[in-house]
């Protein structure tokens, strides 16, 4: 598992925590508590959706590399397929 979602996980598990601790011991109306508790689900979506799309471009941007490589790897073995071939041509 990697740090991002050993990050987000701890997260979750600490909002979730805070939830249940904040419905248990809330002094405040149920409207109210139910109100803080959609408004922490909201910013936790949120941020799971940011992390979604960052997680996107880095995949992007990995797929780029990687293409990018392939090619001049396949550039290069050409270049050496061609140059053995015009060896033995010669020959």
């Amino acid at each position: 598992m990697d740090k991002n979602a050993k990050v987000f996980l701890a997260l979750l598990a600490g909002l979730a925590a805070g939830a249940a601790l904040g419905i248990l011991l809330a002094p405040e109306k149920g409207s109210k508590t139910r109100k803080k508790i959609k408004n922490s689900i909201d910013d936790l979506a949120n941020e799971l959706l940011d992390k979604v799309e960052n997680g996107k471009e880095l995949s992007k941007e990995i797929l780029e590399d990687v293409k990018e490589k392939f090619s001049t790897k396949m550039d290069e073995f050409s270049n050496k397929i061609d140059a053995e071939i015009n060896k033995i041509i010669k020959e």
